[in-house]
């Protein structure tokens, strides 16, 4: 499931941090601008849930969607959520100031996108049809 993904991610992004402390920048505004990605990337997990709350859509990957969440944040990106677990990533990454760490956010956009948003995206097109096309072709995955 993501949110385990996401956890490992943070996790590995402190060990990065504490295996390589010879490329850690220290920073008074890395960890403002870190802190600022954290609280952002938290408010899309937030906002993107209470969506699909109010819409009767499961948020775990591969349940079948209720309805087709347009709107809000979902009008911004296709996949908020995980949007969101990638600037608390990155946000971490930053406000620890380790360089290396840096690829982690990376790594876990591609693992998402491939374990999860490729089926999750054939699952409505499949189920919503050309309502889902024509919102994927006016939406971007993810900003």
């Amino acid at each position: 499931m993501p949110p385990k993904y996401f956890l490992s991610s943070l996790a590995v992004v402190v060990v990065l941090r504490v295996l390589t402390p010879f490329a850690v920048l220290s920073s008074l505004s890395l960890e403002w601008i870190g802190g600022v990605l954290i609280l952002g990337g938290i408010g899309l997990n937030v906002v993107g849930a209470g969506q699909f709350e109010r819409l009767g859509t499961p948020i775990r990957p591969g349940s079948r969607s209720g309805s087709l969440s347009t709107t809000g944040v979902f009008a911004i990106s296709r996949n908020p959520m995980y949007l969101g677990m990638v600037l608390v990533i990155t946000g971490a990454a930053v406000a620890l100031g380790s360089v290396p760490a840096l690829v982690v956010p990376w790594l876990f956009a591609w693992v998402i996108r491939t374990r999860f948003i490729r089926h999750e995206e054939a699952m409505l097109i499949a189920e919503f049809g050309e309502e889902y096309v024509h919102y994927s072709g006016r939406v971007r995955r993810w900003i």
